[in-house]
């Protein structure tokens, strides 16, 4: 009994531990404070726990930001942005809700902050029977900053499509994508998934062009829009091939957004289960590209490559070849176990088929060759979902 109740007091120092040291490295912003209650939230104190301004180069900065953005909502705290969530979720129909499940927002940087780490997540992922549904949102504030990662599930052991959205893509968004996918293997290993765990660190994480934020603060209510607007428009299954489908940097307008922010402080959101039913987007088919595959022998579209081995002129347009052609079942059949048992005579096949179209430099077959993975898998498990009838 003795060792029991100190093991718990352990465990509580060891929790407060971590909160303190989170509250030091985000106490550069006065309201971004981890608390236990509204209670501790109103009895904490209002001294800023970061460092000092002290020179006059670093205040004129600062009044000069503060004079930009002044009359700004004040950006939200984990806190406040469960409370939104907590009440979103409670007036959306739960018609729409079926799909989804979302992470708390304090899970992320706590669980990284811990020394216990890899349990701690598991742990996390298995009491609340995590990453089981079609969409998991999983809400991460770094740096001071809001964005939403969007976990696309297929089934198991099938690899997952991961999006970010964020609403200021200048802050360089991928930064946090190392430290995400470690997070997700151990969550993934948590729920016995180890396939799918095992190919997290191949996976692309994608960003889509999402409108932007223009104030300083309000990345925090741009994410709960953000969520508020793809559970009422994403379709019961995301797919690949119509990617980014309704993910658009005209995707809502300002008016809209402002409207929403203004509805969700005072609590007026209000969702008829009708009219939301109706709001699903239709899923378009896949994409043909007709007129690439009509190219004259004489053509190519020519595809230029960065430093880094990416593409950039063409690269867009060569993705979306290389949808339609890992849905070629005569070439990349979906009757193989995995893409690694894929014949390499079926995968020069198709590299001549991409030759022929693009003017494609050979040192970027290895990347060709990744994206043609993701996009087989897709393919196969949607054509599976839609056409295969377990006994």
């Amino acid at each position: 009994m003795r060792e029991q109740s100190t093991r718990l007091r352990i465990d509580a120092n060891c929790l407060q531990v971590a909160k303190e040291v989170y509250n030091i490295k985000m106490g550069r912003r006065k309201r971004f404070t981890v608390v236990d209650s509204k209670q501790d939230r109103e009895e904490s104190p209002k001294k800023k726990t970061g460092p000092s301004c002290d020179t006059n180069a670093k205040k004129a900065k600062k009044k000069t930001m503060k004079e930009v953005y002044d009359g700004e909502p004040e950006m939200l705290d984990t806190l406040i942005f469960q409370e939104h969530v907590e009440y979103l979720w409670g007036v959306i129909p739960s018609t729409l809700l079926k799909c989804f499940e979302i992470f708390d927002s304090l899970w992320f940087n706590f669980c990284r902050l811990t020394s216990d780490r890899v349990n701690r997540i598991k742990s996390i992922v298995q009491k609340n029977s995590l990453l089981e549904k079609s969409y998991s949102l999983l809400p991460i504030c770094k740096w001071n900053h809001w964005k939403l990662v969007v976990i696309c599930n297929k089934g198991d052991n099938d690899i997952p499509f991961l999006m970010l959205l964020d609403s200021l893509h200048m802050g360089e968004p991928t930064r946090l994508e190392n430290e995400l996918k470690n997070f997700l293997k151990i969550a993934y290993e948590g729920k016995e998934m180890r396939a799918v765990a095992d190919e997290l660190k191949v996976i692309d994480l994608y960003v889509p062009k999402v409108p932007q934020q223009k104030g300083s603060t309000e990345c925090g209510f741009m994410v709960l829009y953000f969520i508020f607007r793809f559970i009422l428009a994403a379709p019961t299954s995301f797919g690949t091939n119509d990617y980014p489908s309704f993910l658009t940097a005209d995707w809502f307008s300002r008016e809209e957004y402002e409207k929403f922010r203004e509805g969700l402080q005072g609590k007026r959101i209000h969702i008829d289960a009708r009219s939301a039913s109706t709001s699903k987007v239709v899923k378009r088919g896949p994409t043909m590209l007709r007129t690439v595959h009509g190219l004259q022998s004489n053509e190519h579209i020519p595809v230029k490559v960065n430093q880094m081995g990416q593409p950039l002129g063409g690269g867009q347009l060569l993705k979306q070849f290389l949808g339609t052609v890992a849905r070629m079942g005569h070439k990349l059949p979906i009757n193989c176990i995995s893409w690694r048992v894929m014949p390499s005579s079926n995968k020069d096949d198709v590299w001549d088929i991409i030759q022929r179209k693009f003017d494609v430099p050979i040192s970027l077959r290895d990347f060709v060759m990744k994206d043609l993975d993701q996009k087989w898998r897709s393919w196969k498990y949607d054509s599976r979902t839609k056409f295969f009838t377990p006994y």
